[in-house]
C-alpha cells in the first residue's frame, strides 16, 4: 500500500489520486491520469458512502473533497472563522462593570421592597385648601417711640427735659450743676415695645460741646428688664447709638455714672487779642431718641 503526502495541505493518505482534505491531485506514475470523458461503471453506493456531483464516485462520508476528480463534495457553505473579540479600553471595562454593578443593587433593592414591604395599599387624599388656612404672623413696623412723660433728677432753668424729646437742635437739657454725675433720666412710652435702640446726641457746636460736661458711662434698664445693660459714650459731638434689645416695656431709666470732664476755651478775636472761656458746671444733652416695635 502506497503512501502520499499532499504536496498542497501536507496530509497523508494512501491508494487515493486526490488528497481527502482538500482534492488536490497527487502526481504520480502509479496512477492512471483521470479522464472524465471515458464513461465508467459504478456499482451502488454503500450506506455510508456519499456519490461526488462531478464524476459519481463514492466516498467516505467524512471527506470534503472526491477521492477520484478532487470536487467538493458539499455545496453548503465552508465553515467560517469567528469573528475575533472586540478589543475593549480599560474605560469602557470600568464602565461596564459600573453600570452592572447598579443594575444588581437595583434589581436586589427591588426584590427585598417586595418582600419586606407592607402589603396594605396607601391612598393619598388631595388636600383641600378650603378646610386650612395659614397663619403667617406679621411684626410690627419699627418706629420712633415718643415718650408721654419725662423726668430728670434736676434741670437748670430754662432747660428743662423736655428738650432732649423735642426734635430741636436748638434746645437742650442741662443738669442743675450735678456735673451730670449720678443724675437720671426716666421715660414712660404711651404702650408696650419691644425696644430695639437708643440714639443720645451730645451738641453739635464744638465750643459749648467742650465747655459742658458730657455722660462718658451709662446703664440703662426698663421695667421688663431690671438687669439692663452699661456701655461707654465717646468723647465726641454728635449722635451716639446704643443697640438695647427689650420686649415688652413700658419705662426707661438712664443714669449717667460717669462724665467726660468739662474745659475752658480759649479764643481768639479777628484783631488777634485772645480770650479764655470759662468751662460750665453743667451736663449737656441735645437730644435722645428711641426705636422700636409695638409689642403684639
Amino acid at each position: 500500500m502506497a503512501e502520499h503526502t499532499c504536496t498542497n495541505c501536507g496530509a497523508t493518505f494512501s491508494n487515493e489520486e486526490f488528497c481527502p482534505s482538500c482534492g488536490q491531485w497527487v502526481a504520480d506514475e502509479s496512477f492512471e491520469e483521470f479522464d472524465l470523458t471515458e464513461p465508467e461503471t459504478y456499482q451502488s453506493l454503500p450506506y455510508d458512502s456519499t456519490p461526488c456531483p462531478s464524476c459519481g464516485a463514492a466516498n467516505p462520508l467524512t471527506n470534503r473533497h472526491c477521492e477520484e476528480c478532487g470536487a467538493r463534495l458539499s455545496q453548503g457553505a465552508l465553515p467560517v472563522a469567528p469573528q475575533p473579540m472586540i478589543q475593549t479600553t480599560a474605560g469602557v471595562r470600568a464602565a461596564m462593570a459600573i453600570g452592572t454593578l447598579l443594575v444588581i443593587v437595583v434589581v436586589a433593592a427591588l426584590i427585598f421592597n417586595g418582600l419586606g414591604g407592607d402589603d396594605t395599599a396607601t391612598t393619598t387624599l388631595p388636600i383641600d385648601d378650603t378646610s386650612t388656612s395659614n397663619t403667617v404672623a406679621t411684626q410690627a413696623p419699627r418706629e420712633q417711640i415718643v415718650p408721654i412723660s419725662v423726668n430728670c433728677s434736676s434741670f437748670l432753668n430754662g432747660w428743662p427735659c423736655e428738650n432732649m424729646f423735642d426734635a430741636d437742635p436748638t434746645t437742650d437739657w442741662n443738669d442743675d450743676g450735678l456735673s451730670g454725675e449720678g443724675a437720671v433720666i426716666r421715660v414712660t412710652f404711651p404702650a408696650s415695645y419691644q425696644l430695639e435702640q437708643i440714639i443720645i446726641k451730645n451738641v453739635d457746636d464744638d465750643t459749648r460741646f467742650r465747655r459742658n460736661f458730657r455722660i462718658a458711662s451709662y446703664k440703662v434698664t426698663t421695667d421688663d428688664n431690671a438687669q439692663g445693660a452699661v456701655g461707654l459714650i465717646p468723647d465726641e459731638p454728635g449722635a451716639h447709638i446704643i443697640d438695647f434689645s427689650s420686649l415688652a416695656t413700658t419705662q426707661v431709666t438712664i443714669e449717667i455714672q460717669s462724665v467726660h470732664q468739662a474745659e475752658d476755651i480759649t479764643v481768639t478775636a479777628d484783631d488777634g487779642t485772645t480770650s479764655t472761656l470759662a468751662k460750665f458746671d453743667e451736663l449737656v444733652i441735645q437730644e435722645i431718641e428711641f426705636y422700636g416695635r409695638q409689642s403684639g
